[in-house]
């Protein structure tokens, strides 16, 4: 039975999708990294392409860094009350949830 990765490990997985895409980025349209930061929506960092590529780099960053594959791209992401992209706080819940 494999133990669940803390609410910290979690956050330090999106941070490192967080800076994989903003390598892509230019300095001023770069996410900060912060529990706070909305992704998408309005005051949102994210166009839709961005969006892609952060759920793709934190898929990869959470497989590599908590060993669990995950699927952050399905309907059940998009059906969530609050979706998982609104924010960096919101994205690491729905992992979470995923991963329990």
């Amino acid at each position: 039975m494999q133990t669940r990765p803390t609410p910290e490990a979690i956050l330090a997985a999106v941070y490192t999708a967080v800076d994989r895409v903003n390598q892509t980025l230019t300095p001023e349209r770069r996410i900060p990294k912060a529990p706070d930061t909305r992704l998408i929506g309005a005051g949102g960092h994210l166009d839709s392409l961005g969006a892609v590529n952060l759920i793709v780099e934190t898929e990869l960053a959470v497989e590599e860094q908590l060993g669990r594959a995950i699927n952050l791209g399905d309907e059940k992401a998009a059906m969530q009350k609050v979706h998982p992209l609104e924010s960096i706080a919101t994205l690491a819940h729905y992992i979470t949830s995923l991963l329990q």
